[in-house]
């Protein structure tokens, strides 16, 4: 306990030695911040089983963060940042009498260092983070061995005019523990590009990378060489009724595997063409929905948000709806077995627990089937948080697909009350596949090249019709692999009246990604009436043949919607579609919706929306898979009411009856702020969710309290109480959160 006891005072007395040093900075100009963070969590959850067997748990846990920024100018052209962030977690655990102690501490600091210009310029930049914990359960203490991570960055770049731009970048990065018995790993990494845009219409890019992986612990060891390039050319001609696009990319990359020990891995990156996601509504399911274009979810940055969040807020304001986070690959060759799935903040395990994930594959983006998951070759449970990094590790089966997603539920507010997981925001989806070393060739060579090109011919201006074309062929050596597809299109927009225009559509796509040619025949027409600024009107027709290895398939399908805007403050709209064919096996497929909604404002003060839908669909028995069958409804509306400025309440009802059974979904929120500029904001919150068909009940309330004190300073109060019921167990909890921020500087 001494040596304890003297390490606690060395780094507080590092803390403030590096709190005056800053202030006294700040004091000649410089710019500094620091952030005083404490807080307090109280909860009480009791649990009740089928058999009436009761289960209590208590929590207490006390938070101590604290921040420090410093930016300063030492030259013209010289500019030092740094800081740090320092958290203490005292937490005290009890279940059914046994109690558990927990005391872990967090150090975080960075430095940058940042010279030149921008056309000239460069940094030095440094990173540390420690990490340690205790843990003593009925009187004895188990601790971890301290873990630590650090970056030294070194970086230039050259941006001349007219010249090719230059970018140079030597990393190390280190991972171990204190003894460097369990966990001691290193990673160099040196990059290069180069950028040379000729002319406005053509782009040149080339680089270099080389990454060294040691894993002493393991004792195995690999390196990577990458080699990439790319060339760009794009043309507007005949008096821009003719562009062309026609992007090439080779890639040279060669593996060497230096060394293999006992449990040793290599890891392959495979990466995707696009990002993908959704959040689920109806009639959306896992096995069936279409993801939208999310390219910030495989952009490469671990830091910024894509947008969906897992936290504990979207269910507060009665957002239960599963989030689907994906991929696009450019051919269904890539083979993975492990996602890593990136969000914002390092998450503990009771937390990272509560969120659960499915993993699903698609050929169509359309049509997904799940995919099983599988233990990793270290062992442990397929779904894992890094205890490094702030990412969840899922481990699946060997899988080759053209898309891949991951379908996750976020964490409920009976989990915690800690605000800090109020939202957890995913930054990056990767996917990778994970071999073991021994497997790995000594060394391995692989070239890849793609071909992208496409071009548009106006072929009339009035009306307006036009031909385009588009071409991707990708190679591979080690194996070999070839695949290709081809599209050839018209399109046609005509403005048939002042108020009435058709646009049509007729394409063919042709393609083979080793697995026998594929075709696609398609046609759509839509007719659109707008009549008056208010009222507007379209029905599209749309009709697919295509063909594969194993078969024919057909369809069509139709889809009309209206939208009026009667008076100020009443908006209608509805829809309906209707789409039948045949597939590949000789099912007939049906599929229909019907939907409208309403929006009422009669005043300032209030605000109603309504809706209601109607889906059914069907597929008839044929090879080997029976007749199926899913109806549903869904009836929604909510209200806001705002009858003073001071006080703000909405709410929300939702009804879904289907095949699978009906669910109801409830919520309310109701805000007051007593005081002009918000100074007190108080707030009551209510959520309620029913699942009749499983029985579920789940219900979240309680006040909440924000007192602004000054710009930067505040203090949070939140008392919550959450309950669950369902056949199998009985869920009850009460949680205290205070926390304060205290802006010193």
């Amino acid at each position: 306990m001494p040596a304890r006891s003297d390490a606690s005072a060395i780094a507080a007395r590092a803390l403030c030695a590096l709190v005056l040093a800053a202030w006294a900075a700040a004091a000649r100009g410089d710019s500094l911040s620091a952030v005083a963070e404490p807080s307090y969590v109280n909860s009480v959850t009791r649990t009740t089983d089928a058999a009436g067997n009761v289960t209590e748990s208590r929590i207490s846990q006390w938070l101590q963060r604290y921040r420090l920024a410093l930016d300063k100018q030492l030259f013209p052209l010289v500019s030092f940042s740094g800081g740090g962030l320092y958290e203490w977690t005292l937490g005290k655990t009890s279940l059914d009498g046994v109690r558990t102690d927990q005391d872990l501490k967090r150090w975080t600091g960075y430095g940058r260092l940042t010279l030149g210009t921008p056309v000239l310029g460069g940094g030095l930049s440094y990173d540390r983070t420690e990490e340690s914990s205790r843990v003593t359960t009925a009187g004895e203490a188990v601790s971890a061995p301290t873990r630590f991570r650090e970056s030294y960055t070194a970086y230039a770049g050259w941006n001349p005019a007219d010249l090719p731009s230059l970018q140079l970048r030597l990393s190390r990065n280190l991972s171990y523990d204190g003894s460097r018995r369990a966990l001691d790993n290193a990673t160099d990494e040196v990059f290069l590009g180069a950028i040379y845009p000729p002319d406005r219409d053509t782009d040149l890019r080339y680089s270099f990378r080389y990454t060294d992986n040691t894993d002493r612990v393991k004792r195995s060891e690999s390196r990577d060489v990458v080699n990439a390039g790319r060339i760009t050319r794009s043309d507007h001609l005949l008096d821009n009724r003719l562009q062309t696009y026609v992007s090439y990319s080779l890639a040279a990359r060669t593996t060497d595997v230096l060394a293999v020990g006992n449990g040793g891995t290599v890891a392959v990156p495979q990466v995707p063409s696009a990002g993908l996601s959704l959040i689920e509504d109806f009639p959306a399911t896992p096995e069936r929905d279409t993801l939208a274009p999310n390219q910030r979810l495989v952009d490469g940055d671990l830091a910024g948000s894509a947008g969906i969040d897992l936290g504990f807020a979207p269910v507060l304001a009665g957002d239960v709806k599963l989030r689907d986070l994906g991929a696009q690959f450019g051919t269904s060759l890539s083979t993975v077995n492990t996602l890593y799935l990136w969000v914002d903040r390092q998450l503990p395990d009771a937390v990272a627990n509560a969120v659960s994930f499915d993993v699903y594959r698609s050929d169509d983006n359309v049509t997904w089937a799940r995919v099983d998951k599988a233990i990793p070759a270290g062992g442990g449970a397929p779904v894992q948080f890094s205890s490094l990094f702030n990412r969840f590790e899922i481990t699946i089966q060997q899988t080759q697909a053209r898309y891949l997603k991951v379908v996750a539920k976020g964490i409920l507010p009976s989990v915690t009350a800690d605000q800090r997981y109020a939202n957890i925001l995913v930054t990056e989806l990767q996917f990778l596949q994970i071999v073991p070393a021994e497997q790995a060739r000594a060394s391995h060579t692989d070239v890849s090249g793609v071909l992208t090109a496409s071009a548009r011919y106006q072929i009339l201006s009035v009306p307006n019709l036009a031909y385009d074309t588009s071409l991707f062929i990708t190679h591979r050596l080690g194996p070999a692999q070839y695949t290709w597809s081809l599209m050839n299109g018209l399109s046609l927009t005509k403005r048939l009246s002042p108020i009435v225009g058709l646009s049509a559509r007729l394409d063919r796509a042709d393609s083979d990604e080793t697995r026998g040619h594929v075709s696609s025949n398609r046609f759509s027409a839509t007719l659109a009436a707008d009549p008056l600024p208010t009222l507007g009107a379209s029905a599209t027709y749309n009709a697919q043949l295509g063909q594969n290895a194993a078969g024919t398939s057909f369809g069509n399908g139709a889809t009309a919607g209206v939208r009026a805007d009667l008076y100020q403050g009443v908006s209608l709209s509805a829809n309906a579609s209707y789409n039948a064919g045949r597939n590949e096996n000789g099912q007939t497929i049906t599929n229909a919706v019907l939907g409208a909604n309403t929006t009422l404002t009669p005043n300032r003060l209030l605000a109603l929306t309504g809706s209601a839908a109607v889906s059914s669909s069907s597929a008839s028995a044929g090879a080997g898979r029976p007749e199926t069958t899913d109806r549903s409804r869904r009836l929604e509306g909510t209200a806001s009411f705002t009858p003073v400025p001071a006080l703000a309440l909405s709410g929300g009802v939702a009804r879904v009856i289907g095949t699978r059974g009906t669910t109801t979904l409830a919520n309310f929120n109701g805000s007051f702020s007593p005081f002009p500029g918000g100074t007190l904001l108080l707030r009551f919150g209510y959520s309620e969710t029913l699942d009749t068909a499983a029985d579920l009940k789940t219900r979240q309330y309680g006040p909440s309290l924000r007192w602004n004190i000054r710009q930067g300073t505040f203090v949070d109060v939140s008392y919550s109480l959450n309950d669950t019921h369902s056949p199998a167990l009985d869920t009850s909890s009460r949680s205290l959160f205070a926390g304060l921020v205290l802006a010193l500087r």
